[in-house]
């Protein structure tokens, strides 16, 4: 009879012990995922030309210009009305500022 109350005071001690590490592992784990960085978001900032009656080869100016800065082309369209107006929009990496944004 000892021995029976001394295997189950083991027994009990050892889901005593394995529950206190459960719970210990769980905090752990919880407090890790909280640590994690958010992964950066991609900004982007935008520019706009309009330009009036522009041959191609103007056109390829003003695209190659914005390019050396860095703009992308997104889109662009030319005026249905007649007015000879083509608009393009461009779109570029927004660069680091130390103001932050939510």
């Amino acid at each position: 009879m000892f021995t029976e109350h001394k295997r189950a005071k083991s027994k009990n001690s050892l889901i005593f012990i394995l529950s206190i590490m459960l719970v210990l592992t769980s905090f752990a784990s919880a407090g890790a995922r909280t640590r994690r960085r958010r992964p950066a978001r991609t900004l982007w900032e935008y520019n706009v030309v309009t330009i009036m009656h522009a041959n191609t080869g103007q056109r390829k100016t003003i695209l190659n210009d914005q390019g050396r800065d860095g703009w992308e082309l997104i889109s662009s369209e030319d005026d249905k009305s007649g007015t000879g107006e083509t608009t393009f929009y461009f779109k570029r990496l927004r660069r680091q500022t130390s103001r932050r944004h939510r």
